[in-house]
């Protein structure tokens, strides 16, 4: 096999009169056959997933009406339970008076291919997914900050709807440019170019700064917040502004997903030589398919109509490689 695990190829012969077939050793390790056994044209067929059957077997009878070369794929199943994507390519042989004898050709396992495939893929639909989440994301400060700005053009405003509509959009414009930063952020780890403050941190002070920059969205949601701290003048090396974007992102995500009134408990305490900080709420949780993926750029849960606060599913992406850089783990 090549760097990629492109299968080398294994041959086959089939004796159409007799149905035996002659296969060569590769060909029985992709089909899962024990080297000893003789075979005939069903077992191969009983190897293919019910799904496929109907179409290849037509594929073969038109290969033998038409003395076509046949090219395809479909799905096997082996005696442990494992699915592997099979290429073939084979030919028709007759005899003299025009009846087909042979079927001649190779076979080899595409799998990992076709993982591969799906794999880009999905990293490709999630991409246009997040495009267009982004694009939705940043169109959204727009519509207010456009009809703040056309209402401060009008001539002889009082004093009030100043303030109200300054305020407008300067909150709308914080909130791109938190977006911005999150990508800004997300290219700069990509490419290696963040470079980290080292020192010494009180780790409760650092998480106090954090839950002080999500306070306000866990006021706003009437949250239940606790914090637990095991061991005081708890110290770790770290970068101090990367630390506190850590926690707030952790912190806002669990104010994010926590319905109004839900509990969420914020717990410091020390395992072993490490320091181990703990977020737990009660709120929507995530979907067993979603876990896989959580720490993927791109991906984000399920919105729902009490999700205002959007975001484009980059804070646990940033969390991931930001704790990674500063020698922990999540």
């Amino acid at each position: 096999e090549n760097a990629l695990g492109i299968a080398q190829l294994g041959t086959f012969e089939w004796n159409v009169a007799d149905n035996h077939v002659e296969c060569s050793p590769r060909t029985r390790e992709i089909f899962g056959f024990d080297d000893s056994q003789g075979h005939v044209a069903d077992d191969f067929f009983n190897r293919i997933l019910p799904a496929d059957i109907a179409r290849v077997r037509e594929e073969i009878l038109q290969s033998f009406k038409t003395n076509q070369r046949l090219n395809t794929e479909y799905r096997i199943h082996l005696p442990d339970g494992a699915v592997r994507h099979v290429v073939s390519s084979s030919m028709c042989h007759s005899n003299l008076g025009g009846a087909f004898v042979r079927h001649v050709g190779v076979f080899s396992d595409a799998t990992v291919q076709r993982q591969i495939e799906e794999k880009l893929r999905e990293v490709d639909r999630r991409k246009d997914e997040f495009l267009a989440m982004l694009a939705h994301e940043l169109r959204n400060p727009l519509a207010p900050i456009t009809m703040a700005a056309g209402i401060l053009s009008r001539p002889g405003i009082n004093q009030k709807t100043l303030h109200d509509m300054s305020a407008i959009v300067v909150r709308q414009a914080n909130h791109m440019t938190s977006l911005i930063d999150d990508l800004l952020d997300v290219s700069r780890i990509n490419k290696g170019l963040v470079t980290l403050d080292r020192e010494v941190l009180d780790l409760k002070e650092i998480l106090g700064n954090a839950v002080e920059q999500v306070h306000a969205l866990m006021e706003k949601q009437n949250h239940d917040f606790s914090m637990q701290v095991t061991g005081e003048g708890l110290h770790v090396e770290g970068d101090r502004v990367r630390m506190v974007q850590v926690f707030s992102n952790i912190l806002t995500n669990a104010a994010k997903y926590t319905p109004a009134g839900g509990k969420i408990h914020l717990e410091l305490a020390i395992a072993g030589s490490h320091a181990q900080v703990l977020v737990r709420d009660n709120g929507v949780g995530m979907s067993e398919s979603l876990l896989p993926h959580i720490f993927d750029i791109f991906t984000q849960a399920e919105r729902t109509p009490d999700r205002a606060q959007g975001g484009l599913g980059l804070g646990l992406a940033l969390v991931k490689n930001l704790v990674g850089l500063l020698g922990g783990t999540v």
